[in-house]
């Protein structure tokens, strides 16, 4: 499966999404609330996932849940 097909069924493999993220690109073809989503999880993989945790992670992720709440 190509990035493309991958992109339209909304599968996703490590690979790919290290090249979302560097990729310009990518969010300007997000209508608004996919785009809040994916801005979140750029965080979330920033600041929380990678190996260096950030010491604010526990405002960053209600940040982030006050976020998704808003967008459902």
């Amino acid at each position: 499966m190509g990035l493309k097909a991958e992109v339209e069924e909304g599968v996703f493999v490590g690979p790919d999404i290290r090249w979302l993220m560097v990729d310009p690109q990518f969010i300007t073809t997000m209508t608004v609330p996919p785009r809040g989503q994916w801005i979140a999880l750029k965080e979330i993989i920033k600041k929380i996932l990678c190996n260096n945790k950030d010491p604010k992670y526990k405002q960053i992720v209600k940040g982030i849940l006050k976020t998704f709440q808003a967008l459902m």
